[in-house]
């Protein structure tokens, strides 16, 4: 007996001094940040550990596995740095990233807290904090090259969010009571865009003991809206009677926007309506619509892929991206991709309002075999890459190169194609090692042999000259007023 007591008291001992230690090594992390909100104190509970190299630790189904750390010099003072590899189901990757950063990926936030050196009481070890994006929808959108500290993803110019907005991506039903849906319907509208979020939507119930019909267990009341109440002829020649015009409509909780022929009074029935619902969401290019709107101004977006170069240059100042089924933009408006995209974004509402259970009881009524709906929005089958594969002479085509930059290097691809109508060219970038895709490129210029481009945010150029065998361009780098010398090479297909 004396025996298992001391044994006992050594275990309590142990794990006393392991969490005296853990908070002496965070004093920031109480006093450098504002309080955080409820959903980010539960997400806090949730997180890790202390991970050394070759060591893993699992969170729900995500898998992390420190695989080396070291120091990293770039851009001065040095600072601690770990090359993670990442596993979620069937998917990996590998990432090095400095303490003080965080990353997004499969629906999970890791924020890589501390990188401990060799003297330190944990030296070695990496210190990691884990959690669901849904669980800190501050984190929505971000990557782990954001600044400031990752945990939880304020930042010091953002505002908090509104009352309104604070659902974000948990989203609170009402307490008694049926979610109103409005789908607006044009002339033209694409059928697909909106009866697949529709069916998603209808089949969202809840058993009760007391329903007399399916009625009675239904979550969402669904109807439609238009300019006027007249039929309305939509793709495949199906005539459809709208339920009510844009000035009687009921006041929605969730609106869906696919699409279809726009008018004035739709747009100004999307800014209104995207101020006091919960959400606004968009299938297909009906993301053309909302960009119109101006409700995606400065926000990350995603639509039909073949929709992108146009997209992109009709609207600069919002980011679209590729290879996404779904895209959160902000508390309130979402963004799907091509057409059946809009039933995994319709399964994605309706399960951070009622839950995985409701949302997969949907999915099998609706026999809808899709798991995308569950994810971070991560398309699990990649679409055809970009125009440029087709390209290898010129300056069409596929280029990679490295750049130093005084924030570290950067890994580029550049993708460059004629634009449909043969007068100008375009193109997307993508920095490989920050995990930044679909950079859109425009304007590009070409003047002989001489290539000038821009980031379409205006933060990066490049001025170039390509050799006379077409293989390589030589040039410089500019960015945040600092230059440095970069050589495209050409990848081939």
């Amino acid at each position: 007996m004396k025996v298992v007591i001391r044994k006992l008291i050594s275990t309590v001992a142990k794990r006393l001094s392991i969490a005296f230690m853990v908070f002496i090594s965070f004093p920031g992390l109480a006093f450098n940040q504002q309080p955080p909100s409820p959903s980010a104190v539960a997400a806090t509970n949730t997180t890790c550990c202390d991970i050394a190299p070759g060591g893993t630790h699992e969170f729900n189904q995500l898998k992390i596995t420190v695989l080396a750390t070291t120091l990293d010099s770039t851009g001065g003072t040095p600072r601690g740095a770990a090359r993670m590899r990442l596993a979620e189901g069937g998917a990996t990757k590998e990432v090095t990233a400095n303490e003080g950063n965080s990353l997004n990926w499969h629906g999970y936030h890791v924020a890589i807290v501390a990188v401990h050196e060799l003297g330190d009481l944990r030296g070695g070890l990496v210190t990691l904090q884990v959690a669901t994006v849904a669980s800190l929808p501050q984190c929505i959108g971000k990557t782990w090259k954001d600044r400031p500290a990752p945990w939880p993803c304020t930042e010091s110019d953002q505002q908090p969010p509104s009352p309104s907005a604070t659902p974000g991506t948990k989203l609170v039903p009402p307490a008694h009571g049926k979610i109103p849906v409005a789908f607006i319907i044009g002339r033209g509208a694409e059928t697909i865009d909106f009866v697949g979020p529709w069916e998603a939507f209808q089949f969202a119930f809840r058993p009760s003991p007391g329903a007399m019909s399916m009625a009675d267990m239904e979550l969402f009341q669904l109807y439609t809206v238009s300019d006027s109440k007249e039929p309305v002829r939509v793709t495949g020649g199906m005539r459809i009677i709208p339920d009510y015009t844009y000035a009687d409509a009921p006041e929605p909780k969730v609106v869906v926007v696919p699409a279809t022929r726009t008018t004035p009074e739709m747009l100004d029935w999307i800014r209104k309506v995207a101020k006091h619902s919960h959400v606004v969401m968009s299938v297909c290019v009906g993301a053309y619509h909302l960009a119109e709107a101006g409700v995606l101004s400065g926000k990350t977006a995603t639509t039909n892929d073949g929709a992108y170069v146009n997209i992109q240059r009709k609207y600069p100042d919002v980011h679209f991206v590729r290879n996404m089924r779904w895209v959160q933009s902000d508390p309130v408006i979402f963004t799907s991709g091509a057409t059946g995209a809009g039933i995994d974004l319709a399964l994605h509402i309706v399960d951070l309002y009622f839950g995985r259970e409701v949302a997969e009881r949907a999915a099998g009524s609706m026999n809808y075999p899709g798991r995308d709906w569950k994810g971070d929005g991560t398309d699990s089958v990649k679409s055809s890459q970009f125009p440029s594969d087709q390209f290898s002479t010129g300056v069409l085509g596929n280029w990679q190169g490295e750049v130093i930059t005084k924030e570290g290097p950067l890994q580029l691809t550049i993708h460059i194609w004629p634009y449909p109508d043969d007068k100008h060219l375009v193109g997307a970038a993508d920095v490989l090692n920050r995990d930044d895709r679909d950079l859109f490129i425009d304007p590009i210029a070409l003047n002989g042999q001489d290539l000038h481009f821009e980031i379409h945010n205006g933060t990066s150029t490049y001025d170039g000259k390509l050799n006379a065998q077409g293989t390589t361009i030589e040039g410089t780098w500019k960015q945040s007023g600092a230059s440095a010398p970069l050589v495209l090479k050409r990848v081939k297909k």
